[in-house]
Protein backbone atom coordinates (compact mmCIF):
# COMPACT_ATOMS: atom_id res chain seq x y z
CA UNK A 1 0.00 0.00 0.00
CA UNK A 2 1.25 3.47 -0.87
CA UNK A 3 1.07 6.30 1.61
CA UNK A 4 1.34 9.20 -0.81
CA UNK A 5 -2.44 9.81 -0.92
CA UNK A 6 -3.31 8.79 2.64
CA UNK A 7 -3.96 11.49 5.21
CA UNK A 8 -4.09 9.80 8.61
CA UNK A 9 -6.58 11.88 10.50
CA UNK A 10 -9.18 10.65 12.94
CA UNK A 11 -11.91 11.81 15.25
CA UNK A 12 -12.74 11.22 18.88
CA UNK A 13 -15.69 9.46 20.45
CA UNK A 14 -17.25 12.82 21.30
CA UNK A 15 -17.01 13.92 17.67
CA UNK A 16 -18.56 10.65 16.46
CA UNK A 17 -21.37 10.96 19.01
CA UNK A 18 -22.19 14.42 17.66
CA UNK A 19 -21.73 13.63 13.95
CA UNK A 20 -23.88 10.49 14.02
CA UNK A 21 -26.25 11.56 16.80
CA UNK A 22 -25.25 8.58 18.93
CA UNK A 23 -26.54 8.04 22.45
CA UNK A 24 -24.80 6.18 25.26
CA UNK A 25 -27.18 3.26 24.70
CA UNK A 26 -26.02 3.05 21.07
CA UNK A 27 -22.51 2.22 22.27
CA UNK A 28 -23.84 -1.05 23.69
CA UNK A 29 -24.87 -2.19 20.21
CA UNK A 30 -22.56 -3.93 17.76
CA UNK A 31 -21.02 -1.19 15.62
CA UNK A 32 -18.81 -1.52 12.56
CA UNK A 33 -16.79 1.60 11.88
CA UNK A 34 -15.66 1.78 8.27
CA UNK A 35 -12.77 3.90 7.02
CA UNK A 36 -12.20 5.39 10.43
CA UNK A 37 -8.44 5.56 10.00
CA UNK A 38 -6.65 6.81 13.08
CA UNK A 39 -9.81 7.79 14.94
CA UNK A 40 -9.82 7.14 18.68
CA UNK A 41 -13.55 6.37 18.51
CA UNK A 42 -13.10 2.61 18.84
CA UNK A 43 -10.64 2.80 21.72
CA UNK A 44 -12.71 5.32 23.67
CA UNK A 45 -16.01 3.52 23.07
CA UNK A 46 -14.49 0.15 23.99
CA UNK A 47 -13.31 1.58 27.32
CA UNK A 48 -16.95 2.53 27.96
CA UNK A 49 -18.17 -0.98 27.17
CA UNK A 50 -18.74 -0.51 23.44
CA UNK A 51 -18.53 -3.33 20.93
CA UNK A 52 -16.81 -1.73 17.93
CA UNK A 53 -15.09 -3.31 14.95
CA UNK A 54 -12.97 -0.88 12.93
CA UNK A 55 -12.12 -1.57 9.30
CA UNK A 56 -9.71 0.55 7.30
CA UNK A 57 -7.01 -0.25 4.73
CA UNK A 58 -4.58 1.91 6.69
CA UNK A 59 -4.42 -0.82 9.34
CA UNK A 60 -2.27 -2.77 6.90
CA UNK A 61 0.50 -0.27 7.69
CA UNK A 62 2.69 -0.32 10.77
CA UNK A 63 2.30 2.33 13.45
CA UNK A 64 5.70 3.71 12.40
CA UNK A 65 4.51 4.12 8.79
CA UNK A 66 1.28 5.78 9.89
CA UNK A 67 3.16 8.13 12.21
CA UNK A 68 5.66 8.98 9.47
CA UNK A 69 2.87 9.83 7.04
CA UNK A 70 1.07 11.90 9.67
CA UNK A 71 4.23 13.93 10.29
CA UNK A 72 4.52 14.54 6.54
CA UNK A 73 1.00 16.00 6.26
CA UNK A 74 0.23 17.49 9.68
CA UNK A 75 1.22 21.05 8.74
CA UNK A 76 -1.08 20.92 5.72
CA UNK A 77 -3.90 19.53 7.88
CA UNK A 78 -3.49 22.40 10.33
CA UNK A 79 -3.46 25.01 7.55
CA UNK A 80 -6.60 23.51 5.96
CA UNK A 81 -8.38 23.30 9.32
CA UNK A 82 -7.62 26.95 10.08
CA UNK A 83 -8.74 27.99 6.58
CA UNK A 84 -11.98 25.99 6.83
CA UNK A 85 -12.67 27.29 10.34
CA UNK A 86 -12.15 30.88 9.24
CA UNK A 87 -14.20 30.39 6.08
CA UNK A 88 -17.05 28.70 7.92
CA UNK A 89 -17.23 31.40 10.57
CA UNK A 90 -17.11 34.12 7.93
CA UNK A 91 -19.99 32.50 6.03
CA UNK A 92 -22.10 31.74 9.11
CA UNK A 93 -21.33 34.89 11.05
CA UNK A 94 -19.98 37.77 8.89
CA UNK A 95 -19.66 40.05 11.94
CA UNK A 96 -17.14 37.55 13.35
CA UNK A 97 -14.70 38.42 10.54
CA UNK A 98 -13.33 41.44 12.39
CA UNK A 99 -12.05 39.12 15.16
CA UNK A 100 -10.10 36.81 12.83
Amino acid sequence: MKLDKVVPFGRSLDEYMKMFNLLEIDLQKNIISLADGTASFNAEATLRGGKIISVDPIYYLTSTEINQRFNEVVDNINVNNKYNFNRQNHILCPKFKKFL
